[in-house]
């Protein structure tokens, strides 16, 4: 188990790719790192502007993607972590790894609507062999077929999810036929009500367990 707290995504990778089958890695607060380029490409909005090491030499197996070809990596949890990496949306991105378990937090400097599509861009390239997943902003609306997680049966939501994310994620999940036995929300700022309703509509559209 490897637990890293306030690193550069160079020095994490670095880390990551050294370690001897390595199965289990939590990342919080972990630095970008970008050529300056890439850097000055990335400020598309005022949700970009996030820390990062400036590095010519940079290339993507210094960046968090590369994660995803340690073949023996089981569980990944990132929490406040810029993560519009675009590796990560690229059908490119060599994925190696089977991952069981992935938790992924809301990056506090981004909209909601925005770490929810990072995510999205995570499930995507992790989601075949995934049985949990812990989300903190939720799954944005999505295409069908973008998402399949066949092998999830637990999922949870924290309290960082906003509840206006809450149907897209509940439609995400079952779309992706994910065959769900155990779904945990935290507490968020809407009714009770809403949240019943929300779930209703999950159960209907989900699949057949």
């Amino acid at each position: 188990i490897l637990t890293i707290l306030r690193r550069s995504e160079c020095s994490v990778t670095a880390i990551a790719l050294a370690v001897p089958k390595l199965r289990e890695i939590s990342l919080t607060r972990i630095t970008r790192s970008l050529r300056p380029d890439e850097y000055a490409a990335a400020h598309t909005s005022t949700y970009d502007l996030f820390p990062a090491i400036l590095d010519e030499q940079t290339t993507s197996s210094h960046r968090l993607p590369a994660l995803f070809s340690i073949p023996t990596l089981r569980h990944l949890a990132i929490h406040d972590t810029h993560l519009g990496d675009p590796l990560f949306a690229s059908p490119e991105l060599a994925v190696s790894s089977s991952l069981e378990r992935l938790e992924l937090g809301a990056y506090t400097h981004a909209s909601p609507e925005e770490c929810a599509e990072w995510h999205a861009h995570l499930l995507a390239r992790a989601g075949l062999h995934l049985t949990h997943v812990s989300l903190g902003a939720g799954i944005p609306p999505l295409p069908h077929g973008v998402l399949r997680l066949p092998n999830v049966v637990s999922a949870h939501m924290t309290s960082s999810v906003s509840p206006m994310l809450i149907p897209s994620t509940l439609a995400s999940l079952a779309q992706a036929g994910a065959p769900m036995q155990r779904l945990d929300l935290e507490c968020f700022e809407m009714d009770f009500e809403d949240v019943v309703d929300e779930l209703s509509l999950y159960m209907e559209s989900a699949p057949e367990q």
